[in-house]
């Protein structure tokens, strides 16, 4: 068969395999599928492929990304196309892969129509031999995708207005219960938390979840910055009813949202009625509001913890069905996307690399990317966007550092997070503290 229908799969995931290699094989394509790395990059030495399909993550032992590095290295006219697993900052991603040549990204969950004109778009670029000619090429897919994306859009915005009217309803009916709730509330701060708190458990058992997971962190963390004992536990009764009206206000469930937010102004709006609330209704007002360059402006500190916290749990959520290790960094680098605009670098710092890793279980440090050295074993995927550079658990390379380096990416700047030795870390001590593949074996 010509080269220009050959594609050789490459993932981990025996569903992947067999879903995409029975749609491109339906669409008259020839499909070499392999989990292991090392047979794809045999087969694609020893037979000519006009396209290389490559899962992002590969497992403990490889990335994607490196995985296309070394394909590019055995066959630099096959065209590239990488199977990710989030849509998030893809554009940033991408960029950063076009040192190796990567021409698409298919994003899970794919349609089957979309990833036959994916790899019929990257099997056209291949065929031609110029950028003028593969621009030509690739001219007429692309209107049509235009206008496929145009009456779904249509689709969409009528969804979207319907469903704004059947919010629009819930939101008042569920502020004026609100309202009625609290003009019967107790007199006592911790009875009145107590009684809100089970209304939001009642209404939204995973809102009302994360609530309390985000108190426990909140007061961990204030009390380790020695923070007076009233501000924590106001930041604590804050924390456990910051989300009270989230569920009325689902498309604010985001991280990334940008403040301030209806939820929030408005609970803390319906909190300032109770007497002793002030400090409180304040911290909820305030969680989402942006850090601004006038220090008597800025939202209090309490405040700022909690949206920290509150975004790194709600991205965590998002994140629910991956991998711990994966889960964690995409989370931290969330919320690392805030610094300075929602909170000051120096309360992240001290947070997320201080006080979070213990506090999650995590045996790991942060270490700059100029002392990394061979051996260290990576603890959280290093990312570039929502794409994984090296998998968590990797034992580094020579030839692994020596590319990290010349990549860009917040690891350039943040450093990477490896693995440490309990019984032998200090903070205080350098980076030869830090596990390394002999130890952990033995």
């Amino acid at each position: 068969m010509a080269r220009a229908h050959r594609v050789l799969l490459v993932s981990p995931h025996p569903a992947d395999r067999d879903l995409m290699g029975t749609q491109l094989r339906e669409a008259g394509y020839e499909v070499h599928a392999h989990a292991d790395p090392g047979k794809a990059l045999a087969d694609l030495a020893a037979r000519a492929f006009a396209v290389v399909v490559c899962d992002e993550d590969l497992g403990e032992d490889q990335s994607g990304l490196e995985f296309l590095y070394d394909a590019r290295e055995v066959d630099p006219e096959a065209s590239l196309v990488l199977l990710a697993s989030e849509a998030d900052h893809i554009r940033v991603a991408a960029d950063a892969l076009n040192r190796c040549g990567v021409s698409k990204i298919i994003v899970r969950p794919w349609q089957a129509d979309d990833l036959v004109e994916d790899l019929f778009e990257a099997a056209e670029g291949y065929r031609s031999d110029t950028r003028r000619n593969r621009r030509l090429a690739l001219s007429r897919v692309r209107v049509s995708r235009l206008d496929r994306d145009r009456r779904r859009l249509r689709s969409d915005l009528r969804r979207a207005r319907r469903l704004i009217d059947d919010l629009s309803e819930q939101v008042e009916v569920m502020q004026q219960a609100s309202v009625e709730q609290i003009t019967a509330l107790p007199s006592d701060v911790e009875a009145v938390v107590t009684a809100l708190f089970a209304t939001l458990r009642a209404a939204a058992p995973e809102v009302a979840a994360r609530s309390e997971r985000v108190a426990q962190l909140s007061v961990a963390c204030a009390t380790a910055l020695g923070w007076p004992a009233a501000e924590v536990e106001d930041l604590r009764l804050a924390a456990v009813v910051h989300h009270l009206l989230l569920p009325a206000h689902g498309d604010e469930d985001d991280p990334l949202t940008q403040g301030p937010c209806e939820h929030a102004a408005t609970a803390g709006r319906l909190l300032g009625k109770i007497p002793a609330f002030e400090s409180i209704a304040e911290i909820v007002a305030r969680h989402h509001d942006p850090l601004d360059d006038d220090e008597l402006l800025r939202p209090p500190r309490a405040a700022q913890l909690l949206q920290l916290l509150s975004a790194f749990e709600t991205a965590m959520h998002r994140h629910r069905g991956e991998a711990e290790d994966l889960q964690i960094g995409r989370a931290h680098a969330t919320v690392e996307s805030l610094v300075k605009a929602r909170f000051s670098e120096d309360l992240f710092d001290a947070v997320t690399d201080r006080l979070l890793p213990p506090l999650l279980g995590r045996q790991e440090r942060r270490v700059p990317l100029d002392e990394v050295q061979e051996g260290m074993v990576v603890s959280r995927p290093v990312l570039a966007g929502q794409l994984s550079l090296v998998a968590s658990r990797t034992q580094l390379s020579a030839r692994q550092i020596e590319r990290l380096c010349a990549m860009d990416g917040p690891h350039r700047t943040r450093g990477l997070w490896v693995e440490i030795d309990p019984a032998v870390y200090d903070p205080g001590t350098d980076s030869t503290t830090l596990v390394r593949a002999e130890a952990r074996r033995a």
